[in-house]
């Protein structure tokens, strides 16, 4: 694997806005992946199906609307995953961040975003009071507060309201006489320990960044109530 150690993975995961075969968005297609939700009372047992789309056979998706009679509809499964390479073209030695889409039978293709991005870190803010706004910082909320196992491990992933990203850019080559002699600060590693990075000593040049984003259907739903 390419994948840059140390560095932090994002998995995003959600359904097209629209319904398969609805105008403007691309019919069901064999070996797609797509989502279905009953609003059939008589299959709340099991509400949801993810599968992708088969060629023949039996249908994988037997889910139903109101009227229990009716075939539910379909969504397409998005599926990008964001993660730091150690390079752009291989062995090209440029840290790169890229994302892998999700496709057809389950495979992925790697899609190039930007050069030189050399190190991803995220730390959630944690709503501990129900009042949408953080009390607390985690860099892996399922460990937060001594947790170790569920329960409150997925409480404490329920509570994130946050995240804010660190970034580190890096040129993609060397500047004759410059050496690297900073350090970087990109927030709290999982032991609530600052992480730090550098000196390099080499001759890039870097520059962090951080942004704060608000998520906002965990924290939406609780400015609401």
């Amino acid at each position: 694997s390419d994948v840059r150690t140390g560095s932090a993975v994002v998995a995003i995961r959600r359904t097209a806005t629209c319904i398969a075969g609805d105008t403007n968005c691309d019919p069901a297609a064999t070996g797609q992946i797509y989502l279905q939700s009953t609003l059939c009372n008589d299959e709340v047992a099991n509400p949801a199906v993810v599968a992708a789309m088969p060629a023949s056979g039996p249908p994988a998706f037997p889910l139903h609307k109101h009227d229990c009679t009716t075939v539910a509809s379909l969504r397409s499964y998005v599926m990008h995953i964001y993660f730091i390479a150690n390079n752009n073209d291989p062995g090209d030695g440029i840290p790169t961040l890229k994302r892998a889409e999700l496709g057809a039978n389950g495979a992925f293709s790697i899609v190039p975003l930007v050069e030189g991005i050399e190190n991803l870190q995220l730390e959630y803010g944690l709503d501990t009071d129900g009042d949408s706004m953080p009390d607390a910082v985690s860099a892996d909320p399922g460990t937060y507060n001594g947790c170790a196992a569920d329960p409150c491990y997925i409480a404490n992933w329920l509570n994130a309201v946050t995240a804010k990203v660190h970034l580190l850019s890096r040129s993609t080559s060397a500047s004759p006489g410059y050496t690297d002699t900073k350090t970087y600060p990109l927030g709290l590693q999982a032991d609530d320990t600052q992480l730090v990075v550098g000196p390099f000593s080499d001759g890039f040049k870097r520059h962090g960044y951080t942004e704060t984003i608000r998520m906002h259907n965990p924290a939406g739903r609780r400015e609401a109530t």
